[in-house]
């Protein structure tokens, strides 16, 4: 039987992959405009 740190391990994994993801695809998608603002503003 598996123990119960490798079953956290494993939801772990599975649960951060979709995450990460949609994460990077969002700010790959944010336009140039966007981005423009934000550095206007000092954002990092």
């Amino acid at each position: 039987m598996i123990g119960y740190a490798t079953n956290i391990a494993i939801i772990f994994w599975v649960v951060v992959w979709p995450i990460l993801l949609s994460t990077v695809n969002g700010v790959l998608q944010v336009g140039p405009a966007l981005v423009k603002h934000a550095r206007s503003v000092n954002l990092p």
